[in-house]
């Protein structure tokens, strides 16, 4: 008996520390408690059955987000399992939690399943799902999604434009991205940095560069996904000097160059048979350490 005191007080305590990470992250020590590995998962749960352990809200997120940190879904579907069957079963956080987590392990069934369960879904709900059908290449699923969102009374975010938009930019509608953008006005988004962007990158990966630049000059501020967006949808549409300009540009705004902006170059690059030019941007990788990596890929 007393072994097993022994035992679940240190289970107890470091449950009770690590919960800490997810149910104040207001405070950075706890935020940055290392979460437990996914191996855990299943013998916390024993632990629960065996009312050993409260089956508190704070412990369900725990348990999730170690599961989709890991992107686990056998232990996934035993914690959802588990939830469905606690007074919990319908917390709207928790399940929000539960779409996102089956989202990144590629589950999108599971997802829709809590998602249509739900008694009533909030933005996160329907963002989350928006987002993980269009950061897995999934356009029209995302898309779809937002006329029943609307019905329902639910006000898009920064975050679901941004989702819808990236999705619009891949699908097979060619005024999908327009309706999003048009809505996005309406909202009030269309002049948020983030939105700006993900409209900036949509139009260019359409190739649709007038509408492209346009949003870029109308952007309050600018950041460097908008130029990287800018100077990748010139790249893809074979206009090496306006890519190499723009570049050249982003530069003299201030802006440091990442590996993405550098493979758009190259690529331009490319196209001109620039081997001047070539030489300006491999002189000017040299001199950032960050992009040694780039370097010895394109120079061994």
């Amino acid at each position: 008996m007393r072994k097993l005191l022994l035992r679940h007080c240190r289970l107890h305590r470091r449950i009770r520390t690590t919960t800490k990470s997810y149910t104040s992250v207001a405070d950075p020590v706890a935020a940055a408690t290392p979460e437990p590995p996914a191996s855990t998962v299943l013998r916390t749960l024993a632990h629960l059955d065996a009312g050993e352990l409260a089956a508190t809200h704070g412990l369900y997120n725990y348990l999730i987000a170690a599961c989709t940190k890991s992107k686990s879904l056998d232990d996934g579907r035993a914690v959802h399992a588990h939830l469905s069957a606690s007074r919990l079963s319908t917390d709207a956080f928790l399940c929000n939690s539960l779409i996102h987590l089956y989202c990144a392990c590629g589950a999108f069934r599971d997802a829709r399943a809590v998602f249509d369960e739900m008694p009533a879904r909030d933005v996160v709900s329907w963002t989350s799902l928006v987002a993980g059908y269009a950061r897995n290449y999934m356009p029209e699923e995302a898309l779809g999604l937002l006329p029943d969102m609307l019905r329902d009374r639910v006000t898009p975010n920064g975050f679901t434009f941004a989702s819808l938009l990236k999705a619009a930019g891949s699908s097979t509608s060619h005024s999908a991205g327009e309706q999003v953008h048009a809505l996005a006005v309406t909202c009030g988004w269309h002049e948020d940095v983030y939105v700006g962007s993900a409209l900036l990158d949509m139009y260019a990966r359409r190739g649709w560069m007038d509408e492209a630049v346009a949003v870029f000059h109308r952007l309050g501020s600018r950041n460097a996904v908008s130029w990287n967006a800018l100077i990748a949808g010139f790249a893809r549409k074979g206009d090496g000097e306006t890519t190499l300009t723009t570049f050249a540009e982003m530069q003299r705004n201030g802006f440091e160059a990442t590996h993405f902006t550098y493979s758009s170059v190259f690529s331009a690059i490319a196209g001109l048979g620039a081997l001047e030019q070539g030489k300006w941007v491999h002189a000017h990788m040299q001199v950032w350490p960050e992009t040694d990596c780039i370097r010895r890929q394109h120079h061994p």
